[in-house]
């Protein structure tokens, strides 16, 4: 993930030749901005970035042209495999931007000039503490699903309260939301969806 500035991207395509590479979302935003003068395209953008099936990119995609259409130009004129989830040529894991690389520069600051055996040994020993921190707080939960997870499983039921659910076989289902037909394949761990 990078902001798609011309020296990483030479260092990606000679050292990184097999590794896929996106686009920082945060970046594309900026420079949609700087190149259209209006911000107006940007949600649409967002939304194309994170669609999972191609009728959702495309409707989204085709929003973009019709509420303005030199935001679309400029967006179609980029690699979509580079900016778009339903194209990324692996999992993204809803990574977008590069926040978190930027949270890690920020807390290594300081020692950016020392011998990189001393930015690995940080990197070591800051891991080391986030797991001890999680570890201690795993040690005093009463309940099997940490708060995060169990409030997502909770907004998700509510979510999916008109849901009907359809054996295929024993372990695949094809589930009919309000909008759409998906098909779950737990052995796989799959969805239609893409989003699993």
């Amino acid at each position: 993930m990078s902001d798609r500035n011309p020296s990483i991207l030479a260092a990606m395509r000679k050292i990184f030749s097999e590794a896929a590479h996106g686009y920082c979302m945060v970046h594309l935003a900026k420079n949609l901005i700087h190149y259209v003068k209006t911000n107006v395209g940007c949600p649409l953008s967002w939304s194309a970035a994170r669609a999972t099936t191609e009728h959702t990119f495309n409707e989204c995609m085709q929003k973009l042209l019709d509420i303005h259409e030199p935001s679309y130009q400029w967006v179609t004129q980029l690699e979509k495999e580079r900016w778009a989830t339903l194209f990324f040529p692996s999992r993204r894991y809803d990574i977008i931007t590069t926040n978190a690389v930027k949270s890690m520069n920020f807390l290594f600051r300081k020692v950016r000039e020392m011998p990189i055996t001393t930015l690995i040994e940080m990197t070591r020993d800051k891991v080391a503490e986030w797991f001890y921190k999680c570890r201690k707080v795993s040690l005093k939960m009463t309940e099997i699903l940490t708060k995060r997870a169990k409030d997502i499983l909770i907004k998700n039921r509510s979510k999916c309260r008109w849901y009907s659910v359809h054996p295929h076989t024993d372990h695949c289902y094809q589930v009919h939301t309000s909008h759409q037909i998906v098909i779950v394949d737990l052995p796989h761990r799959s969805c239609s969806c893409n989003k699993f």
